[in-house]
């Protein structure tokens, strides 16, 4: 990826007994999707605490809008995932949405659907910071 991507997001999405912290970048270079993103996720069930991290850099589709709605979208495919530290799945998808309400309020949502059947789903007010460079929307050519 270059030095700035087309759309960036950071920061932590709570819904319910869910809480999402991350950063992904995505850009479209060539007609081709490329970025990257990392995080956390720690979810409470009657039982205890489950803590996820999760890392991508395969980008496969990208999509930014930087007019009077501006949002940033991206699908990760490849997604490690571990709970408490260890490889849970190496083969899940991540998709992510951020989209601007007004000047100072953001919603999100973060989605990791691994193949074994692990699903963490977690979406309500975003805080962080939401970057637009330019408008692009990619995926790879068939």
């Amino acid at each position: 990826m270059g030095t700035l991507p087309d759309g960036s997001v950071t920061g932590r999405i709570s819904g319910g007994s869910t809480t999402a912290s991350f950063s992904a970048g995505v850009s479209c270079f060539g007609g081709q999707p490329s970025g990257s993103i990392k995080g956390s996720i720690t979810t409470f069930t009657g039982t205890g605490t489950s803590k996820f991290s999760f890392s991508s850099s395969n980008a496969a589709i990208v999509g930014t809008l930087s007019s009077n709605l501006q949002f940033v979208e991206g699908k990760f495919t490849n997604v490690t995932l571990k709970k408490d530290g260890v490889v849970v799945d190496t083969d899940c998808v991540a998709i992510l949405t951020a989209e601007k309400l007004t000047n100072n309020s953001w919603a999100g949502s973060l989605s990791i659907i691994c193949p074994e059947g692990t699903e963490l789903v977690v979406f309500g007010i975003f805080t962080g910071t939401v970057s637009v460079l330019k408008q692009v929307l990619c995926k790879p050519l068939l």
